[in-house]
């Protein structure tokens, strides 16, 4: 055998191997950024082309059930009824429980989000899209065939008697936010913002008297003062690598190769592992 041809051999059998290994690798990719919270007791995990959804039962996380993913998607998100997957284009909805699977397609008027400016709402089971655009957040609305857009800063406005209000969450160029979602807590709905480091929450207060009003409300069926919104920053820890919003009102934090959940404890104003809520092993 010619040197020419033993060379041509063995770098084939490199190729093959390298191949075979960036296949495999394809294969046990764990989106990290993009798992997330299916309401109540389930998690959904991307690894590779597929989508594996976590339930917990009598105290253990078992896969049981998984679900192909579309190539191109940007993001993932999803409630108890469907998946939302948001791709460049268009919005793909898979349907759990009898839910037809559905798409939305972009258009001059509805344009599709970045991943980061999508505000993933778990707790809705509706076809409803939130985005923040310039600092505004923007709700589009599925009625039968149609597509209504609504201001929710301006209707706030409106109902502050202001002309405008200020954003919630400002976008910084030098510390981006990675993900938005719409937070619900005992002290009400929030806008939290996802960053590398930690999770920042922000709600805009109503006029004085009504705010005194669920002050006093807010103690005496807790007994603990209302808490401010610095007071319930998350901050991430040791290997932590992104975090999400767990069934709307945790946070659930994710590591190399496991989940852990939180909820906020008023009382010591902080964040606590929460104890009812064992640690989802998805490495394993």
């Amino acid at each position: 055998m010619r040197f020419s041809q033993i060379v041509i051999g063995l770098s084939a059998n490199f190729w093959m191997v390298l191949f075979h290994t960036s296949f495999v690798m394809a294969q046990d990719t764990i989106d990290h950024e993009n798992i997330f919270s299916l309401q109540h007791n389930r998690v959904a995990v991307p690894k590779g082309r597929m989508l594996h959804i976590y339930s917990l039962s009598k105290g253990n996380w078992q896969v049981m059930d998984s679900l192909a993913l579309p190539k191109a998607y940007q993001a993932l998100d999803g409630n108890i009824r469907k998946v939302y997957m948001l791709m460049e284009d268009k919005m793909v909805f898979h349907g759990f429980n009898g839910e037809r699977r559905d798409t939305l397609r972009g258009n001059d008027s509805l344009k599709m989000p970045a991943a980061s400016h999508w505000i993933r709402t778990p707790y809705t089971t509706e076809k409803d899209i939130s985005v923040y655009q310039h600092g505004r957040q923007i709700t589009y609305v599925n009625d039968g065939d149609e597509w209504y857009k609504i201001d929710m800063s301006e209707r706030l406005a409106q109902v502050l008697k202001k002309t405008s209000v200020e954003p919630l969450v400002k976008e910084n160029d030098a510390r981006p936010f990675k993900k938005l979602y719409s937070f619900e807590n005992a002290v009400g709905e929030q806008l939290s913002a996802v960053y590398d480091d930690k999770i920042t929450f922000h709600r805009y207060d109503l006029p004085e008297v009504y705010m005194q009003a669920l002050k006093i409300d807010f103690e005496e069926h807790y007994g603990h003062p209302y808490p401010l919104q610095e007071e319930m920053e998350f901050v991430m820890k040791g290997e932590a690598i992104t975090a999400f919003i767990y069934d709307r009102r945790m946070v659930a934090v994710v590591f190399p190769d496991l989940i852990r959940f939180f909820v906020y404890d008023f009382g010591r104003k902080r964040w606590i592992q929460n104890p009812d809520i064992p640690d989802l092993a998805y490495g394993s």
